[in-house]
């Protein structure tokens, strides 16, 4: 069962939501690579999650789509969130805009990556992700980043 209080055009922040609670994640995360991150791609990811669940997410940024490697560095985008499939994509895009936006302002990075979105190897938007079993004790995410 999921969170009851979970809306579809909000962006719910772990912390927020748990802050009493607790949860573990057994399953294994997973995580996908959007090379452009508008409303259309995220509604098609969000399309390949459950119904009924929730999921713990992570959303990075990527500098290389073709070059990516789990072992090279990314740009963490926020806390970790908790989603469910029927979140509007509009609002999980302008969320991720935003944050693009203050990463690049905050830490003075070149805005010529932003042109490059599309280009062959442009920058693009990691997600990874697993689905939440809501139970009494916390033990690490298992992360073998399985690509979908």
């Amino acid at each position: 069962m999921g969170i009851t209080n979970l809306k579809s055009d909000q962006i719910q922040y772990l912390s927020d939501i748990y802050y009493n609670n607790r949860l573990i994640v057994t399953n294994s995360s997973k995580y996908i690579i959007l090379p452009d991150y508008d409303s259309n791609t995220i509604a098609s990811f969000l399309k390949t999650l459950k119904e009924t669940k929730d999921y713990l997410v992570i959303i990075e940024y990527i500098s290389s789509k073709l070059y990516y490697d789990t072992k090279n560095p990314t740009i963490t985008l926020t806390k970790p969130l908790v989603i469910r499939k029927d979140i509007d994509p509009r609002s999980l895009e302008n969320f991720i805009d935003k944050k693009i936006e203050l990463v690049f302002d905050s830490y003075y990075l070149d805005d010529s990556f932003l042109s490059k979105w599309g280009d062959i190897d442009g920058p693009a938007i990691k997600i990874e992700y697993t689905e939440i079993d809501h139970l009494s004790v916390v033990i690490p995410i298992k992360c073998t980043s399985e690509v979908i």
